[in-house]
């Protein structure tokens, strides 16, 4: 599997507060059978901290580290930039990073709404190039409320990352059910594991939510999301999103037709 979606760098966001910590999340990482991670920090906090010249001088330093230290997982930079009016001019700077270097930028949204500046931003983005990589929608509450504002994005070219524990409930019951609705409605484009912490609530782990999605979707569709399409992303490659549409069922005596 590839996780496109990791805050693991120590000391920079709400993820680990030290190298130990840190490392101990790639090597869950490592063991649930992830085999390339990004690192995307939040956005703001980076910016608050430090120049994004240093924070790619920390990431090569640490992935020395990793190398050092026998974890076998490949390591990419990004970062999680927030939707928010004026996020283009930060990517024309040079201080909204894309993921691993790619044409694939991961953006997120409020918790609380899907705000009116939204769609401007988003087309923005795109306008210079880019693919919105959307970090976990199911999460949003304008999109709980309203699944056509999901389908509208998708459908103008934004990609949905679904954070893979929201299929196991660890975020509540309508994230789970609006994950639900979206692997039935075809958007579910990626799984990530948005790890914080070694273990507990933020762990990172993506074989339990990968489980559920080939239970309710057939193992087709799970190596689709969880390695297929985000190697596309991390590779800078042309992705198909059609292979995430849900095949339908058929009917005992159709086997016979």
């Amino acid at each position: 599997m590839i996780d496109i979606h990791s805050h693991f760098l120590p000391e920079i966001d709400d993820g680990p507060y030290d190298v130990t910590e840190s490392l101990n999340i790639l090597r869950m990482a490592s063991e649930d059978g992830i085999e390339e991670v990004v690192a995307t920090p939040h956005s703001k906090m980076v910016w608050e901290k430090m120049s994004i010249g240093h924070l790619r001088e920390r990431f090569e330093s640490y992935k020395s580290r990793v190398v050092n230290e026998n974890i076998d997982v490949k390591l990419h930079l990004g970062m999680e930039n927030r939707i928010e009016p004026g996020l283009e001019e930060k990517f024309d700077s040079g201080h909204a990073l894309t993921l691993a270097n790619t044409r694939y930028i991961l953006v997120e949204l409020p918790f609380e709404e899907y705000p009116v500046y939204a769609d401007e931003v988003i087309f923005a983005l795109q306008v210079r190039g880019l693919v919105p990589v959307l970090a976990h929608p199911e999460r949003n509450g304008g999109i709980q409320q309203d699944m056509g504002i999901a389908l509208k994005l998708s459908a103008n070219g934004v990609v949905m990352q679904i954070t893979a524990d929201s299929f196991t409930g660890s975020f509540g019951g309508q994230a789970k059910k609006c994950a639900v609705s979206l692997l039935r409605a075809g958007l579910v484009h990626v799984l990530a594991a948005d790890a914080h912490t070694p273990t507990g609530h933020r762990r990172p782990r993506m074989s339990s939510g990968r489980k559920i999605v080939a239970k309710l979707g057939g193992e087709n569709l799970a190596a689709a999301v969880a390695q297929e399409i985000p190697k596309g992303i991390v590779r800078d490659a042309d992705i198909h999103l059609s292979e995430t549409l849900l095949k339908p069922k058929r009917r005992f005596w159709q086997f016979f037709g």
